[in-house]
């Protein structure tokens, strides 16, 4: 504690008194902190080395003072865990760092999912004769802002024919999901509520682009369970929050719990997006103009997620 020195009295009649001062004391208890382990997704068979700086924080109110790294554990981290044994639970502990005696820290464990590999088995390149074209006719399609496709009807043959209606559906897909998680906006301040209705948008996402699986390009045959994998980690990011909801005292340390959710979402969202646009390495038919039809189809899927992610960070700096 610290001393609280009495002094030079100040009053009426005060000469009549010899007067004495006691010193008192102040204590300072030391400010909340918490530190919650990031839930993390590996693939069975592959170790998962935590590196310390898993973790988000919330709480800091002394400039400079800093929480470098932690302690995480997970039994679902070594090369044998299952994934018939998954989730995981991450434990956390052993923070480390600048000034943190002036906190008590408490931790919030994590969730490590643990899911089955991916396919991996290489597609042969498909290969398609078409006919000859028709050149009384001209057909140009959209694909994305700037971006059409010129050709004959003649030229595009039933699997390009194919490929185009499938491009078309999911744009319409994707569109559906921009815009339901712009309307989730509506109740941002409420991040909870925020987060369960963006859930329920990449629920509805995942399982439409599910029913039209078999018609999506080559690498993509996984696109819904990654999008559930985020699905996953942004429910995650709002349990994480409701919890520390719970114990938070001030209008300062909920606003810090709010804006740790919203980025841990957008960090979801993000890594989705990027995964899906990996299958543009995979599209290696012959023509070169269906090889465009594909790569359209897996950018408007991983754009829509980008899209949703920089609403996320918009309404983070409401």
């Amino acid at each position: 504690p610290y001393a609280i020195v009495a002094s030079d009295a100040v009053g009426s009649g005060l000469e009549n008194y010899d007067i004495t001062y006691v010193d008192g004391a102040l204590t300072v208890t030391p400010a909340p902190l918490v530190v919650t382990a990031l839930d993390q997704i590996k693939f069975q068979g592959e170790e998962f080395v935590f590196q310390g700086n898993e973790i988000s924080v919330s709480g800091l109110v002394v400039a400079g003072d800093s929480v470098n790294a932690a302690t995480l554990t997970s039994p679902g981290a070594p090369i044998g865990a299952l994934a018939a044994n998954s989730p995981f639970a991450i434990g956390v502990g052993g923070a480390t760092g600048t000034g943190l005696e002036n906190y008590a820290i408490s931790y919030v464990d994590g969730t490590m999912v643990v899911d089955l590999p991916s396919d991996t088995v290489p597609r042969p390149p498909v290969s398609v004769e078409f006919g000859l074209p028709n050149p009384a006719d001209d057909i140009r399609v959209l694909f994305a802002e700037g971006e059409t496709f010129t050709g004959m009807p003649g030229s595009f043959g039933p699997i390009r024919q194919a490929a185009l209606t499938t491009l078309g559906d999911v744009r319409v897909i994707s569109d559906r999901l921009v815009i339901a998680a712009e309307s989730c906006q509506q109740g941002s301040n409420d991040v909870s509520r925020y987060l369960a209705c963006l859930s329920d948008a990449l629920n509805s996402f995942a399982a439409e682009l599910d029913e039209i699986s078999a018609d999506l390009p080559p690498g993509m045959e996984n696109v819904a369970t990654i999008i559930r994998n985020a699905r996953s980690n942004v429910d995650s990011a709002r349990q994480r929050a409701e919890r520390r909801l719970a114990t938070a005292t001030t209008d300062a340390e909920r606003e810090a719990i709010r804006r740790d959710a919203l980025a841990e979402a957008r960090t979801a969202l993000d890594d989705a997006a990027g995964e899906i646009r990996k299958a543009i390495s995979l599209v290696r038919v012959e023509d070169p103009e269906l090889a465009d039809i594909q790569r359209a189809t897996i950018t408007t899927v991983s754009d829509a997620l980008e899209t949703a992610g920089i609403q996320l960070s918009r309404v983070s700096d409401l």
